[in-house]
């Protein structure tokens, strides 16, 4: 429960003229700032410090600018035990960079981002033993300059109790989400397993696992804002990795809401198109997809790579020069001798090198051995045998071929690849397939190392990525970073991905693994069915109330058009969000035609766009739709095997359904969907809601 205060109550004004008070500090700092804009900083006269100082307004200029509108959604007030008895009162806001104003009573308290430790006390309602006692949390509610809501989610047992008139005990709907369906910062409703995990430490790897709607991409998003500005990292040393181009685009708001501007977020297979430049996409034709997406085959890579640089140390032979010198003790004359043993011993026990890397320590190594043996040496000798040596080592590395760039990588992967199993046949000039893209990007990694390392790598939707994907994100981490790993095994939508024990993985990676339970986006009918259609009976817990679900419908193919645009006006007209119409596999051409052809002008409606923002309706397939979420989803059956199979249908039902936050519905084109069927009776017992609550 939670104390909401009405609008004619006393608490209710203070908290008005408190917004007032910290909307004018943010104006007129603002304007000072614009003020001096081009004068010095009096007081600093060393120019770097003079920079850093400059730069720090302008960042707070920014970041205000940006925040004006909306400081704060929380208040916190509490006794720190370290500097007396008084209470301190902080509020609590999306931006990184604090403010100090006075409030309506003449107190100074300051405005701290929400990653900052006291913060935490507004999710977890408890003190700090030692440290902070907490009194009282207050979530404050502001739309446009004003404020609209005001409720105390904690008040401590030393608090007198508040009077009816002030205001009244209410459900708590923390964790409803404002209507448009679209993914957004969910700072002001953070719950303390998610802050948890975006405030663990630079170098902890995590692998969170978690269902539809569970906020897993948002919590890595966060992560990532929390870490560039507490680990002071710049987004260069940042990698995330998205599933789709639409899907970055539809999350592309969050960074820059909680102050990130700077970061690029990436798509998969653009990116690896970039770094390879080759086109690469999604899926392959090969016979032995299942073994190139599984983890064996990055084991047999490893080997293959062992195995080829033993044979460079077998095919090389010894190298040897022979020596005579002077030195302040007589006449030295001797063989210097680097074995094939020797060189094998260097390849062997520098395995975490890459091999560009083990051909310096051996070059190293020799010059070493060059150093010793001619120790006192006259310098014109030394500087004489230091020139032979190079050369001779020149030489003798030559005797073998040399990997040194990636198209001589992309020249031999096609042998590396049958080595490791793969039987079908591989042409390097087409475009190459997801796992072979990242199969060689890996490669790269250990014939040639990576031209840059991460602080912080993070892979999104990695359940439809090849294991060979996880080794290659473990090679871009740098020494003093980690690796995010965030996806749900059971929304897998490629046949090769094998749903594996994720736990099992996270102790592959030395992650933290948390499993996410709890569903954030959709109704709770909408959830009762997504539950129902779960390949392993995994069951979500709905945290919303609400969501319509309908029996399958059939149509007939002359009636299916009109059918469908019918629904979705009505979506349009009742719904602030995006309205979708997922395919489980292919759109019929002619039924795109006759959607596009039946829609009034007024909506605006297109097929998989790049850019999803724009667009009322959304026409997709399951697999674009992933990750994705709509206000209102109708679900096409478009033949009698869509949806239906006991495989991989089984994901695209339960994918499609949690696409939903208010509505789902299902058309079957001359037939019912049994599968559908099954899950939406089954809905209904969950819920204890007969067909008369629905539509």
């Amino acid at each position: 429960m939670e104390y909401r205060y009405r609008p004619s109550s006393h608490t209710f004004a203070l908290e008005r003229k408190n917004l007032a008070q910290a909307l004018a500090t943010i104006k007129k700092r603002i304007q000072a700032l614009l003020d001096n804009k081009g004068t010095p900083v009096s007081g600093y006269n060393d120019i770097t410090v003079y920079q850093a100082v400059a730069r720090g307004q302008q960042i707070w200029y920014e970041e205000w600018d940006r925040h004006g509108h909306n400081p704060y959604y929380g208040r916190i007030e509490y006794v720190d035990r370290t500097e007396g008895e008084e209470p301190t009162v902080v509020y609590v806001s999306k931006a990184q960079r604090s403010l100090e104003f006075e409030d309506a009573n003449g107190r100074l308290v300051d405005i701290i981002p929400w990653n900052a430790p006291v913060a935490r006390m507004f999710i977890t309602h408890r003190s700090v033993p030692g440290q902070w006692d907490l009194d009282r949390v207050t979530r404050i509610g502001i739309d446009n300059l004003e404020v609209v809501e005001v409720a105390d989610t904690f008040r401590g047992p030393m608090l007198p109790p508040l009077p009816d008139s002030e205001g009244e005990n209410a459900a708590e709907q923390l964790f409803e989400k404002r209507g448009g369906g679209k993914l957004s910062d969910i700072v002001a409703t953070l719950q303390e397993e998610q802050y948890d995990l975006i405030v663990q430490p630079l170098r902890q790897n995590l692998v969170i696992q978690g269902g539809p709607g569970s906020g897993k991409t948002e919590i890595a998003l966060h992560r990532i804002v929390h870490l560039l500005h507490s680990a002071a990292l710049s987004p260069q040393q940042i990698l995330y990795l998205g599933p789709s181009g639409p899907f970055l685009r539809y999350v592309s708001d969050i960074l820059p809401s909680l102050d990130a501007q700077d970061v690029v977020l990436h798509d998969l297979v653009s990116w690896l198109s970039r770094e390879l430049g080759v086109p690469v996409r999604k899926k392959s034709a090969s016979s032995d997809d299942a073994l190139l997406y599984d983890e064996v085959f990055t084991q047999r890579l490893e080997r293959w790579v062992d195995h080829y640089a033993a044979n460079l140390a077998k095919n090389l032979g010894d190298l040897r020069m022979a020596f005579d010198v002077e030195t302040v003790s007589g006449r030295h004359q001797g063989t210097l001798e680097l074995s094939s043993a020797q060189v094998y011993e260097t390849f062997a026990t520098s395995s975490r090198y890459s091999l560009r890397e083990r051909w310096r320590l051996l070059r190293h190594r020799w010059d070493q051995m060059v150093e010793t043996a001619l120790a006192g040496a006259e310098s014109r000798q030394l500087t004489s045998y230091q020139k032979l040596a190079r050369q001779r080592f020149d030489h003798w590395q030559e005797q073998v071929p040399r990997v040194e760039t990636l198209q001589d990588l992309m020249a031999i992967y096609p042998v590396a690849r049958q080595e490791a199993g793969i039987e079908a046949p591989f042409h390097r000039e087409s475009v190459w397939a997801l796992a072979d893209a990242l199969a060689l990007l890996f490669l790269a990694g250990r014939f040639l190392g990576h031209s840059q390392h991460y602080a912080l790598v993070v892979l999104d939707e990695a359940q439809d990525v090849p294991a060979v994907g996880f080794a290659l994100a473990e090679q871009l981490v740098s020494t003093n970073g980690s690796l995010t790993l965030v996806g749900d095994p059971f929304q897998h939508l490629n046949p090769y991905t094998e749903v594996e024990n994720w736990s099992e993985v996270a102790n592959r990676l030395h992650a933290q693994h948390v499993e996410l339970l709890d569903n954030y986006r959709s109704g709770a009918q909408i959830v009762h069915l997504a539950n129902a259609a779960h390949p392993a009976g995994i069951k979500q817990v709905p945290r919303r109330g609400g969501g319509i679900i309908h029996p399958p419908v059939k149509v007939s193919e002359s009636k299916v058009a009109e059918a469908v645009m019918q629904e979705v006006v009505r979506g349009k007209r009742e719904y602030l969000g995006q309205v979708a119409v997922i395919f489980a596999n292919k759109a019929p051409r002619d039924l795109l035609e006759r959607f596009q052809r039946l829609k009034p002008e007024t909506i605006e409606m297109a097929f998989e766009p790049e850019n999803p923002e724009p667009y009322d309706v959304i026409m997709a397939t399951v697999e674009y739709a992933k990750g994705l979420e709509f206000d209102m989803v109708i679900l096409m059956a478009e033949t009698e095997e869509a949806f239906e199979t006991t495989g991989a249908g089984a994901y695209q039902l339960f994918t499609g359904i949690s696409r939903a936050r208010e509505e789902v519905m299902m058309m079957g084109l001359r037939h019912l969907p049994k599968l559908y069927g099954r899950c939406y009776r089954q809905a209904l017992r969950m819920t204890k809601f007969g067909s008369s609550a629905l539509r």
